[in-house]
């Protein structure tokens, strides 16, 4: 519940541009819309602006945000980077009149690929994301969906493990409102080491905390909010619920995966968590810790029988050539991408074993070119470092051990080519 705030409270939350929309804090955040604005926007729309979006706007027209929001893609559960809110002639990333213009021109021309008169206005309206990544839009057509959130979220390569590897689009919320109110904290930044999403919430409190008394009690209550947002997965361990809450069950198995805390995976199981459940990138428990390196937690996941098909693909930088057999055995994938990063993390052997499982083939020899010419680059690296014509924080040393062992790797793959 929003707490009340005095008069003087406000004031000088205004000076500290700090708002409040659905108990959720908005930074940077910019005075509210002005009806001048909303006529302008209004004529880019194929219907009206949404009741909720209109309440936001006349909170703040534009901010940036510092919390957490998660979307399910079909199977996929992503993290969205919902950072910023669109404000016009702000430039960059941020101008909501660019991102209209855009929008316009992507309709233009999927009409005029279909062959149709683009009638001139948006069925949907951009409103916040983070930077080209991601975009959220308000349905400003009539009918059923009005008002409802959609996210768009740019696919990255198939490198970037618990990502989604193409463009997708969902529908998120019924509306802005609780859009708003989907925002938490994974993670307690009041007892981070700096890192979690809200810190930048805290130092925000803490120069509103500097405006005199009335900017400390604002703080004060802000704090309290910002503490409500928190997912407390640990008291759901502590009072047993915790199988029974899927979004704080799944942070615990990810916690347990990234920490390799085999101790709190088994608590989990023995409060009937399924210990193979998917979780964040349409992974399991196993995937997670094998890209954390949590060795201990992974042994005991594949002690228990633990599904391993994409292990490779997220783990492969972790894993020792009798790890990466039992894994193969276990009916784990392989391709170039899995045997590179094996290679990339230095571990030679292990992307040897991976090449005998994808075969002596077109594919794998075309690694062995890839490896060697990776190979020369660092050596000419190294050599521009030696000779002052190359500045790095990297040592001419690390370069020439790299090379050495992609050298290694690619005359074991095709002896044929040997430098």
């Amino acid at each position: 519940m929003t707490p009340s705030f005095s008069d003087a409270e406000r004031d000088a939350m205004r000076e500290a541009r700090i708002a409040v929309f659905e108990d959720r804090l908005i930074l940077d955040a910019q005075p509210p819309v002005e009806d001048k604005v909303l006529i302008e926007l209004a004529k880019h729309c194929a219907g009206p602006l949404p009741e909720a979006l209109l309440a936001l706007w006349r909170t703040a027209f534009g901010g940036h945000l510092s919390y957490d929001l998660r979307a399910r893609f079909g199977e996929h559960e992503s993290s969205l980077s919902f950072r910023e809110l669109f404000f016009p002639e702000n430039g960059g990333y941020r101008d909501l009149w660019g991102w209209i213009e855009h929008e316009e021109s992507l309709a233009r021309d999927a009409a005029k690929e279909r062959g149709e008169a683009w009638p001139g206005v948006l069925k949907a309206l951009p409103f916040g994301g983070f930077e080209y990544l991601e975009r959220l839009y308000a349905i400003v057509t009539p009918g059923r969906e009005h008002g409802s959130v959609h996210v768009w979220s740019e696919g990255l390569p198939p490198g970037w493990v618990f990502h989604l590897n193409e463009d997708s689009v969902t529908r998120l919320a019924n509306d802005v409102r609780e859009l708003f109110r989907m925002l938490v904290l994974e993670e307690d930044p009041f007892e981070s080491d700096g890192n979690a999403t809200g810190v930048e919430m805290l130092e925000a409190l803490d120069e509103l905390a500097e405006l005199g008394t009335a900017g400390r009690t604002a703080s004060e209550k802000l704090a309290q909010l910002v503490r409500a947002s928190i997912l407390d997965w640990r008291a759901a361990v502590a009072d047993g619920s915790i199988e029974e809450r899927p979004l704080l069950r799944r942070l615990a198995l990810e916690r347990a995966a990234r920490t390799d805390d085999v101790e709190l995976l088994t608590r989990l199981d023995s409060l009937g968590c399924n210990l193979f459940e998917k979780l964040r990138g349409n992974a399991g428990v196993l995937e997670h810790a094998l890209a954390a390196r949590a060795l201990k937690v992974a042994r005991v996941l594949l002690d228990r029988g633990a599904p391993a098909v994409g292990a490779l693909r997220h783990g492969a930088h972790a894993v020792d050539p009798e790890l990466a057999r039992e894994l193969l055995k276990r009916g784990a994938t392989v391709d170039e991408g899995v045997i590179m990063a094996a290679l990339n993390a230095g571990h030679v052997d292990t992307a040897l074993v991976l090449v005998d499982a994808l075969g002596h083939t077109p594919r794998s020899l075309g690694l062995a070119v890839c490896a060697r010419q990776a190979a020369l680059d660092l050596d000419q690296s190294a050599k521009r470092i030696e000779a002052g014509t190359l500045v790095s924080n990297v040592p001419s040393a690390d370069y020439r051990s790299k090379a050495a062992r992609l050298y290694d790797f690619a005359n074991r793959v095709d002896p044929t080519l040997r430098r």
